[in-house]
């Protein structure tokens, strides 16, 4: 509200609605109470469900797509997509969509609580269980073990849900566990992590940082984490980055006021930065 009382001192139709309707009393719509976004989102939202429902009805036929992973809370979040083929009514030529549906919160990790997480969100929208066609998972042995997992307790159901390995995280899977192999690239993404956690754990090492960069170079990243990706990423902005991290670490080691603990630590990622190891890794 104090946002709208702004934008109203330099807004002549807005000044007008909220002198007509800033506090009507109840009863009256004024579209301005503390809850309005929360009341338009979830509008949209639903409208937005139906017509995707009105969509997979005229399809008839859908596969399924279940994933978990924690939010920023640390609450473990079940991802529910659809995917099928979408009918124009003014076109002759179909096309396959995939469509998020909804999150579902702690449900555990079970395939147990899995499937009936499965079949309660499709009754949730009016879809049948025997008109699901296809169901990919990550090859966890919850969702993908043959004699228990999700998608066997499904195709018990409906013998017709082939079930298709999701091949991205099985990727992921191999290049892990191939860099974990290789005790110079495991000591490589362990020495970014540790140039992240350095500049992170400080907002005042990070200004720094961010003070010597160019505008068109990246900030360090995250050297960890699910999705092999984030290794990319990492990589990339540090060799993007090489000479103005190389910078920061020397006005730390070199800055009196510094803690002698920092000046060490900075020293320390000061002088494997140097080395022909990180240069190669960075590059290759």
């Amino acid at each position: 509200m104090m946002c709208l009382e702004l934008i109203a001192e330099f807004d002549p139709f807005m000044s007008n609605h909220i002198d007509a309707y800033g506090n009507p009393g109840r009863g009256k719509t004024s579209y301005l109470s503390s809850t309005i976004c929360e009341e338009f989102i979830s509008l949209i939202a639903k409208k937005v469900l139906s017509v995707i429902i009105d969509e997979l009805n005229r399809s008839k036929y859908f596969s399924i797509v279940v994933d978990s992973t924690p939010d920023i809370s640390h609450v473990d979040e079940l991802l529910f997509v659809i995917r099928y083929v979408k009918r124009e009514i003014q076109e002759d030529t179909p096309a396959e969509v995939e469509r998020f549906l909804k999150f579902i919160s702690n449900i555990g990790h079970k395939a147990k609580d899995m499937l009936n997480a499965v079949i309660g969100t499709l009754e949730e929208f009016g879809l049948n269980l025997q008109d699901c066609r296809g169901q990919s998972y990550d090859t966890a042995a919850n969702m993908s073990g043959c004699y228990s997992g999700l998608k066997t307790r499904i195709q018990n159901l409906n013998p017709l849900a082939i079930y298709v390995p999701c091949g991205g995280h099985s990727l992921n899977l191999v290049e892990l566990s191939a860099v974990d192999s290789i005790k110079e690239a495991a000591f490589f993404f362990d020495y970014l992590e540790a140039i992240y956690d350095f500049f992170a754990k400080s907002t005042y090492r990070w200004q720094l940082m961010k003070q010597k960069l160019k505008p068109n170079q990246k900030v360090v990243k995250r050297a960890t984490g699910t999705r092999w990706s984030s290794r990319y990423n990492a990589c990339s902005s540090f060799k993007n980055s090489w000479e103005e991290i190389m910078e920061t670490l020397n006005d730390i080691e070199n800055n009196n006021s510094e803690k002698p603990i920092n000046r060490r630590k900075a020293a320390g990622l000061k002088n494997n930065l140097s080395t022909f190891e990180s240069v190669f890794m960075a590059v290759f």
